[in-house]
C-alpha cells in the first residue's frame, strides 16, 4: 500500500477501537435482558352523534336608542269654574264714570257721561268690543278692560271727502268721519242675507256695498212695508239710516242700516242730505229696495240727490257735558283695572 508506513498505524488502530466501544457495551446488555412482548392496544368504535347545524351568525343590529325622558303633564287642581269679573257691580258710582270717559275719549258714544250705567252705555261698550273683535256682550269685562287700557280711536278706511259716513259690515259698526279722523262709533245692525218676501216678490236681505249719498231725510216715525223707522236718512233706494228699538250685535235687518235710539237724534242732526255715505265689506246682492216706495215730492228720480244740492257740512259736536263731580272722584282707568282685574 502507497503511504502506508510505522507511523500511521497508531492512527488506525485507534480510530478503529473507538469505533467499536459502544457495540461491545450494548450488545452484551441486549443479550442480558429479553426484550418486553409487544403491547396490544384494542381500538373500539364510538358511534359519532351528528352536530346540528349551526345557524348563520345574525348581522349585527345596532342597538335601538331610548326613547327620550318626557316629563308627566302637570297636574290641575279641579275646582269651580272661575269667574270673569265684572267692572260694573252696581248700576252707577266711580267706576262707571271712568268707564264711560274713557270710551268717550275713544270716540264710542255713550250717551251722557253721568256714571250711570244704561243703555247708552252699554251700547258704547258693545261697539267697542265690536270693533276690537272681543265677545259682543256688552259688560265690561276683565277682556274689555284690558283692552281699554292701550286700545286707540278706530281709522276710517276712506280718506275723502274729509266728512263723511262709514259702515262696516264685517264689524256692524258705524264711522262718523270729520275732518278725516273718526269722532264717533254706533253699533248697527245690518242686512241678515236671508230671502224674505214682501211687496209680492222674494229677494235677499243685503246691504249693498258702495259710494252713496244721502239724498232725503223725515222726520219723526216712519211706517214702511218692512217696518218702522224713525228718522230715516235714505242713501240708496230704499235703504236708510234710522233709529231702530231692536239694534242686536249681528245683522239683523232687511237691507237698512239700524241706529240705536239712544244716538238716533244725535246721529240725525249729524248727517245732512248730501253727505257721503261708504258701505264695505258685506255680501253682495241685488239692492232687496231699489226704490223708495213713497218718493218725497221734487224729486225726479227717486234714490238720487236732487240736482242743485249742495252738501252742507254739520255743524261741529258739542263738547260733552261735564259730569257732576262725583264724591269720591273717579280713580284712573289704570287704577281702576288694576282693583279689577285678577294678578
Amino acid at each position: 500500500m502507497r503511504g502506508w508506513n510505522s507511523a500511521s498505524a497508531p492512527l488506525i488502530v485507534g480510530i478503529a477501537v473507538a469505533a467499536l466501544t459502544p457495540v461491545a457495551f450494548v450488545i452484551p446488555a441486549l443479550m442480558d435482558k429479553p426484550l418486553p412482548p409487544p403491547k396490544i392496544v384494542e381500538y373500539k368504535m364510538r358511534p359519532v352523534t351528528p352536530k346540528a347545524a349551526e345557524a348563520p351568525p345574525a348581522a349585527a343590529v345596532p342597538p335601538a336608542p331610548a326613547p327620550p325622558v318626557v316629563a308627566p303633564p302637570p297636574v290641575v287642581p279641579v275646582g269651580p269654574p272661575v269667574q270673569v269679573p265684572v267692572v260694573i257691580p252696581n248700576p252707577s258710582g266711580p267706576e262707571v264714570l271712568a268707564l264711560e270717559q274713557r270710551l268717550s275719549q275713544l270716540g264710542y258714544l255713550v250717551g251722557n257721561v253721568d256714571g250711570v250705567l244704561d243703555g247708552a252705555t252699554k251700547h258704547g261698550i258693545t261697539a267697542f268690543q265690536k270693533v276690537e273683535g272681543l265677545d259682543r256682550n256688552g259688560l265690561a269685562d276683565g277682556a274689555t278692560l284690558g283692552r281699554l287700557a292701550s286700545a286707540q280711536t278706530p281709522t276710517p278706511r276712506f280718506s275723502t271727502p274729509p266728512d263723511h259716513i262709514e259702515v262696516d259690515i264685517p264689524r256692524q259698526v258705524i264711522l262718523m268721519v270729520r275732518g278725516g279722523r273718526v269722532t264717533s262709533v254706533v253699533p248697527t245692525s245690518t242686512g241678515n242675507n236671508k230671502l224674505f218676501t214682501s211687496q209680492g216678490y222674494t229677494r235677499r236681505a243685503v246691504t249693498p256695498n258702495g259710494q252713496f249719498q244721502i239724498y232725503f231725510k223725515r222726520n219723526g216715525w216712519r211706517k214702511a212695508p218692512l217696518g218702522e223707522l224713525y228718522r230715516p236718512a235714505y242713501f240708496n233706494g230704499g235703504i236708510a239710516l234710522h233709529g231702530s228699538r231692536s239694534v242686536p250685535t249681528s245683522p239683523a235687518s232687511h237691507g237698512c242700516v239700524r241706529v240705536p235710539m239712544a244716538f238716533a237724534d244725535w246721529f240725525a242732526d249729524n248727517a245732512p242730505v248730501g253727505m257721503v255715505v261708504y258701505v264695505y265689506g258685506g255680501p253682495t246682492g241685488e239692492n232687496p229696495q231699489p226704490l223708495l216706495d213713497e218718493p218725497p215730492a221734487g224729486l225726479a228720480v227717486a234714490g238720487q240727490v236732487p240736482a242743485g244740492t249742495v252738501y252742507v257740512p254739520p255743524p261741529p259736536e258739542p263738547a260733552p257735558a261735564a259730569p257732576p263731580p262725583p264724591a269720591p272722584a273717579p280713580a284712573p282707568l289704570g287704577g281702576l283695572l288694576q282693583g279689577i282685574l285678577p294678578n
